[in-house]
């Protein structure tokens, strides 16, 4: 049980220990409850400001962070400003610790220094602390373009922690910033916060300072984040036909994400008439996430339009999607589309694995003759001598594959 000899102890080994090999020794395996008695706190001040050597300050610095005690904050502010380089990146983690509001100026200030490393330790312990200041200076940083790059993805990782409007809002804006890390840590930022941003978010798809390239991020976001609160705006967006086609993209992709059944019916109609193809694509797609039975029969209409040679990508991602819904009515016309030997190979390639997904016995025979056929011309390519036993292995495959049609029970029509 620790008592006030322990500590008495403790320091006087502290004070006199030959060499500052020993003292770090002795503080790095002191126990928190011994670190923190008064009596040690003020003794570990003392080393961190005028220990002998530099990582003797180190260990006494980092000490006093873990023991959390306010009394040790305008020490280690102290620190933070005239200490050595090194020093001073541990007492910027320790005042991290320590969480303390006293110390948000002066880790602001450090901001303003030309050590990264030091930077980026006092933007972690402002995200610890939290505060008026501490988000300013955060919001301060990413929002300078003139800054380095890794304090600006550092700042967009606080300002999550924070998770306040302000640091949201900062977090939205940065989504268009030109440097696409800064975005994209923006966008990992605003993820992190989940259900919590959906509505900042869905308020800046609509914001006049907000660029297109913005929009984007904000619509990929939401639909990262997956919220049905952000459907009728994204709706919204994919309707528009004046809104930039890749925006509307992003919405729609957002929408298969999301997977809202009420996307369902606007979906299906851009998938039709959209004048921008690479939104019908995606449309199609987003159909197939969010697999509701409604939009079978568009898509077995784009999967037999073969009039266009331009319908093509559109075919084979109807297929794709008939498959992810799972309607046993899908069936016929895919095994139809698997049996054509005309048909373009990756169309018939996601028929085919549309219907494995679906599990139809009927489409069981069609399956196995087109593997068949696969197999033999994946053995066909298969020349060199490392390729013998892949051969061997696809080659019994194949055979099998034979004797299981041969035993197969004829339907009208095979």
């Amino acid at each position: 049980m620790l008592n006030g000899n322990n500590i008495k102890e403790l320091i006087q080994k502290l004070k006199s220990a030959q060499s500052w090999q020993e003292k770090r020794l002795l503080i790095e395996h002191f126990e928190i409850c011994e670190a923190s008695d008064p009596r040690m706190i003020k003794e570990l001040i003392q080393v961190a400001q005028k220990g002998e050597h530099k990582m003797l300050q180190r260990a006494a610095v980092r000490r006093l962070g873990d023991t959390r005690d306010p009394s040790a904050v305008m020490p280690l502010i102290v620190v933070l400003l005239k200490g050595l380089p090194s020093v001073r990146e541990s007492a910027a983690r320790a005042l991290g610790q320590i969480r303390d509001p006293r110390a948000a100026e002066a880790l602001a200030a450090i901001l303003e220094d030309k050590g990264e490393i030091l930077r980026e330790a006092a933007v972690h312990a402002l995200a610890q602390i939290r505060g008026a200041r501490a988000l300013d200076a955060l919001v301060s940083v990413l929002e300078d373009k003139e800054d380095e790059v890794p304090l600006r993805k550092a700042a967009a990782e606080a300002l999550a922690k924070i998770g306040s409007d302000k640091a949201v809002d900062a977090l939205c804006t940065a989504l268009g910033d030109e440097t696409n890390s800064v975005a994209e840590s923006a966008l990992l930022a605003l993820k992190s916060l989940g259900k919590s941003a959906v509505e900042p978010l869905i308020s800046a798809l609509s914001r006049a300072d907000m660029t297109t390239t913005a929009r984007m991020m904000v619509a990929r976001a939401l639909g990262e984040i997956g919220d049905k609160r952000a459907t009728e705006q994204l709706i919204a967006i994919m309707e528009h036909k004046d809104e930039h086609y890749e925006l509307r993209e992003k919405a729609v992709e957002a929408l298969g994400k999301i997977r809202d059944v009420r996307a369902v019916d606007e979906l299906i109609k851009i998938a039709s008439q959209d004048p921008e193809y690479s939104v019908r694509c995606l449309s199609v797609i987003a159909l197939g996430e969010i697999r509701d039975a409604r939009a079978v029969k568009r898509l077995l209409r784009l999967l037999r339009d073969k009039g266009n040679p331009l319908t093509l990508r559109l075919r084979g991602l109807a297929a794709e999607a008939l498959g992810k819904i799972g309607d046993s009515s899908a069936v016929g016309p895919l095994a139809e589309v698997l049996q054509d030997e005309r048909e373009e190979w990756w169309v018939r390639d996601n028929a085919a694995f549309a219907l494995v997904e679906i599990g139809d016995d009927r489409a069981e025979l069609p399956l196995l003759r087109y593997f068949k056929d696969k197999l033999g011309f994946m053995c066909a390519s298969l020349n060199e001598p490392s390729d013998s036993e892949q051969l061997k292995v696809l080659t019994g495959i194949q055979k099998l594959i034979s004797r299981l049609i041969d035993k197969s029970p004829r339907r009208p029509g095979d």
